[in-house]
C-alpha cells in the first residue's frame, strides 16, 4: 500500500513514516495540503494521512476546507485532528474517509488506514 503522510511537524512525521515501512507500507511524506495535492498530480497513492487544523480552526465555519475537499476528491484521507468538534462531526460532515483523534494510539491509526485504503 502507498500512503501519502501530510505532517508539518517533522518528528510526528518521521514516526508515522518508521510506522508505515515497519507496516510494509511505502509512504511519502509532505508538510502540508497543498505539497500533497502536487504529488497526488504526480503520483498515486492508496491511501493519506493527514494532520489537522491549526488553533485558530475553532468550528466548521472557520475551516477552510477547500483543499482538505479537493484531496479527499483523489485519494481516501485519514485525518487526524485533536479538536473534539471535528471528531465529533465525524468524518461525513468533514468530506474525509475517517477521522482519528489525537492523541492516537499507532495501533489503532495503522487499522483505520488499513480499512480505509482503495483495495
Amino acid at each position: 500500500m502507498r500512503v501519502l503522510v501530510v505532517e508539518s511537524d517533522p518528528e510526528v512525521a518521521r514516526l508515522l513514516a518508521d510506522l508505515l515501512r515497519d507496516e510494509g507500507h511505502e509512504n511519502m511524506l509532505v508538510p502540508d495540503r497543498a505539497a500533497a495535492l502536487a504529488a497526488l498530480g504526480d503520483q498515486s497513492f492508496d491511501v493519506c494521512i493527514c494532520d489537522g487544523f491549526g488553533p485558530s480552526v475553532t468550528d466548521l465555519e472557520h475551516l477552510d476546507h477547500d483543499e482538505l475537499v479537493r484531496l479527499s476528491a483523489t485519494v481516501p484521507v485519514v485525518l487526524c485532528t485533536a479538536h473534539t468538534w471535528a471528531a465529533d462531526l465525524g468524518a461525513e460532515q468533514l468530506g474525509v474517509a475517517a477521522v482519528v483523534r489525537k492523541p492516537f494510539d499507532l495501533g489503532d491509526l495503522i487499522a483505520v488506514v488499513e480499512r480505509t485504503a482503495r483495495p
